[in-house]
């Protein structure tokens, strides 16, 4: 439910993302970055991302694996 309360932390959590990604906008993750935030794509879905299931032209990616860690190791 989006309770008055709700509603006013993902207000702040907004303009915190926002501010984060300006603040990472020449980083080489940007990318993955935008994708994690305005997609919702875990860790392992943005890292195991492989590019034949990334189309640029269509602004389309289709998540088909990740990568898991297991302890420290991935």
């Amino acid at each position: 439910m989006w309770t008055d309360e709700r509603v006013a932390r993902w207000r702040e959590t907004a303009e915190q993302t926002g501010a984060f990604l300006d603040g990472v906008a020449e980083h080489r993750l940007y990318p993955m970055f935008h994708l994690m935030v305005f997609r919702g794509t875990r860790r392992g879905e943005s890292c195991g991302l492989p590019w034949r299931e990334t189309d640029m032209t269509a602004c389309t990616v289709h998540i088909s694996e990740q990568l898991v860690a297991v302890s420290y190791d991935v």
